[in-house]
């Protein structure tokens, strides 16, 4: 006798006989909702035309469909939001990781100066406005930034002065992302910095070498990030940044294809289930060259990112 069992959209997390007769059998099954990883990406080509949106439509034409998340950057003095973003994520409500920055003072962004404050209700007012769910991204990668007063003080500092302010100006719908580098050496000091209104808790995981495996190498500091031990444990997780290439390492396409195979053989056996999300870094030493754009594709599609 072959028992099958099935749910559609389900997967079976145990499943017990409870008992058996010559005629029946009665089985407890419990079923789980399938693992589901939003994919994203942050795409750079200026061949295409340069304008993030674009450059976006021009990679999902290459992967057969469209993204989970828009990531996108301003810097200091650049406030959010700009008109695509108001296009994107606000009109067409895509969910979006807006990274910015308030000042490259920390300090100077901790309250004490008007101008920044006004600055900051501003951004805060600005995403309020698209009235759906926005991801931001306060001051990505901050240890690279530290100095005498740019310390951890100031950083927690700076991040509960904008998270009061846009608490002042109902921005509810405001996702507030702590982004890390991820590096194995920034461990230490990346926990330290990680402030307590962050939502969210992210790292941007790249293989920066051609002697790097792949999947050893994002597995050992997912191992770190998604340990429950650590300030973050319970919030959503996942790799704000993530590529095959970093400078001054441009990988063949060979190793780039290899490379994302190897990482969708690995989702697909359902490694890294606390990710929520993962954005590609299509640009510079990382963008998806045109032999890897079958391998990349194979892994966009995988039942992990399609799965609604």
């Amino acid at each position: 006798m072959r028992l099958v069992i099935t749910e559609p959209g389900k997967i079976i997390e145990a499943a017990s006989i409870v008992s058996l007769t010559d005629e029946t059998v009665e089985v407890d099954v419990t079923f789980t909702d399938p693992l589901k990883t939003s994919f994203g990406a942050w795409s750079n080509r200026p061949e295409v035309l340069g304008d993030w949106w674009i450059d976006a439509q021009s990679l999902e034409a290459d992967i057969g469909r469209q993204l989970d998340l828009y990531r996108t950057y301003h810097q200091v003095g650049n406030l959010p939001t700009s008109a695509r973003e108001r296009e994107v994520f606000g009109t067409l409500a895509h969910r979006g990781i807006i990274n910015w920055k308030p000042s490259n003072s920390w300090p100077d962004a901790s309250g004490s100066s008007p101008t920044i404050n006004t600055q900051i209700a501003t951004v805060g007012t600005n995403l309020r406005d698209l009235d759906n769910p926005i991801d931001l991204a306060v001051y990505h990668e901050p240890k690279d930034n530290m100095n005498a007063t740019n310390t951890v003080d100031a950083y927690h500092a700076m991040w509960a002065n904008v998270a009061n302010i846009f608490s002042s100006v109902g921005a509810d719908n405001v996702r507030l992302v702590y982004v890390a580098t991820g590096f194995e050496g920034n461990h230490d000091i990346e926990e330290q910095l990680f402030p307590p209104q962050a939502q969210v808790a992210a790292y941007d995981p790249y293989v920066g070498n051609a002697t790097l495996d792949p999947f050893a190498h994002f597995d050992a500091s997912y191992g770190w990030w998604a340990d429950d031990a650590r300030p973050w444990g319970g919030l959503p997780i996942g790799w704000a940044e993530w590529g095959i290439g970093l400078n001054p390492y441009t990988p063949t396409p060979e190793r780039q294809a290899l490379a994302f195979l190897d990482l969708a053989d690995a989702f697909d056996a359902g490694a890294w289930p606390k990710l929520d999300f993962i954005s590609y870094f299509d640009s510079n030493y990382a963008k998806v060259q045109p032999g890897a754009i079958p391998a990349f594709a194979t892994l966009a599609n995988l039942p992990r990112f399609t799965n609604s």
